[in-house]
């Protein structure tokens, strides 16, 4: 009786007490996996931009589908912004949204489509982020453009895997590019369920994260074939 109305002792307060710290130690691990993914984004797209450059082709990469990834992360990075998130939980869809802009950049100049029709399309996304990142938009709106990220990135994503699926040949595709996409995408899955409880982020993550592990899969998968054809011992003839 003594044991039960002592709470130190009551079994209920130390079960309460042991919940409490494993809650603790599980947002330490999500705040230290955050910083990993902060570090892994700011040379996510680096691996990406070497390959064009150092072989002076994009060839393999979908224009399209880089934009599309551009313009979902822009509005993923506004939404957060806008309902005050905590910066580590989004600070690396910065670094997203910018090595995409540069990475879009690179490929129009490469592939030679640089001309006056994109000053609207840049006008437009600049209002577009503006009128999310300062919330003037209501809250069923917020929540309709965020939801519009998933179809979004599935476009880019599916457009992308297509491309390698058509070709059968990832290209300039950087497989530590994706890779590091691959483990980003898993840790905001986490951080996303155990900080900000989102839903609408969360179905938007898994969704993206099981096209990326398509894509990975696609590009090792057609490298190793490559890379095999190109070991194979050649047959002498008499």
């Amino acid at each position: 009786m003594e044991g039960e109305n002592n709470p130190v002792l009551n079994p209920e307060v130390i079960q309460n007490s042991e919940l409490a710290n494993d809650k603790s130690m599980l947002l330490k691990v999500c705040t230290v996996l955050s910083y990993t993914v902060i570090f892994n984004t700011c040379i996510y797209k680096a691996p990406q931009v070497y390959a064009i450059i150092h072989s002076g082709s994009s060839a393999g990469i979908s224009l399209t589908s880089v934009i599309l990834e551009w313009i979902a992360y822009s509005i993923m990075l506004t939404y957060h912004f806008a309902k005050d998130y905590p910066l580590e939980t989004y600070l690396e869809i910065v670094l997203m949204v910018l090595q995409d802009a540069i990475l879009t950049a690179i490929i129009v100049v490469n592939r030679e489509l640089v001309n006056w029709k994109v000053i609207p399309y840049t006008f437009a996304y600049m209002l577009a982020f503006i009128v999310i990142a300062l919330n003037w938009l209501s809250e069923s709106l917020m929540i309709i453009v965020i939801g519009m990220t998933t179809p979004i990135l599935c476009w880019s994503k599916v457009d992308q895997l297509m491309e390698i699926l058509w070709t059968k040949d990832p290209g300039s595709l950087s497989t530590l590019s994706w890779f590091i996409t691959v483990y980003d995408t898993g840790v905001r899955i986490l951080t996303t369920m155990v900080i900000l409880k989102d839903m609408a982020m969360f179905i938007n993550l898994t969704v993206s994260e099981i096209l990326n592990i398509a894509i990975f899969s696609s590009i090792v998968y057609f490298n190793f074939k490559k890379n095999r054809n190109a070991w194979k011992p050649v047959e002498l003839t008499q």
